[in-house]
């Protein structure tokens, strides 16, 4: 019978490890853009091949590769999410970049978001509403607030999907020592 427990102590070593670098370059602001979401996948993978690497025997089960891909996926998400409220922040406050968002802001919401909702036969007091509500500095703020907790969501989900792969990959390499 084949353990599912996971030695802790080398698993956050491997996930700390991994995830933290990844958490950077998945930011909102990043350059890597949407393959953020890949690159947190194999950050969790390959947290899972380092952790198999140091056990005897090496075996890992898909539900424990998920959970240490859960526990990189926490620390990448969270990484991400305080990069992007920071640089958000400092080139806001200490940048003085301010104009440069608002104006991109109120080009969205006035033109792009209005134009599209009206064309998709959204109601006309909902677009009023969101005309009033989302060039408020409240609705900048919730809107990128949940912007940053949709992207920790995501790569969540993608670290747990990744995780679960990388054992998967390892049990094929590797069978269970009878």
């Amino acid at each position: 019978l084949f353990r599912s427990i996971v030695n802790w102590k080398p698993a956050l070593r491997a996930a700390l490890m991994l995830a933290v670098p990844a958490g950077l370059l998945c930011s909102m602001l990043s350059p890597v853009g949407i393959f953020g979401l890949i690159w947190m996948a194999v950050a969790a993978a390959w947290a899972v091949v380092l952790y198999v690497r140091g056990q005897r025997p090496a075996w890992i089960t898909v539900g424990a590769g998920a959970r240490i891909g859960l526990v990189t996926g926490v620390l990448g998400a969270w990484t991400a999410a305080a990069t992007t409220g920071i640089t958000l922040f400092t080139m806001r406050f200490f940048f003085h970049q301010s104009k440069v968002f608002d104006d991109f802001w109120q080009n969205l919401v006035s033109q792009q978001m209005v134009q599209q909702w009206a064309s998709a036969g959204v109601d006309t007091p909902t677009i009023a509403y969101a005309k009033t509500w989302l060039p408020s500095p409240e609705g900048r703020a919730g809107s990128m607030l949940g912007a940053i907790l949709f992207l920790a969501a995501a790569l969540l989900l993608f670290a747990v999907a990744g995780g679960a792969l990388g054992a998967r990959m390892m049990t094929r390499a590797r069978r269970p020592q009878v």
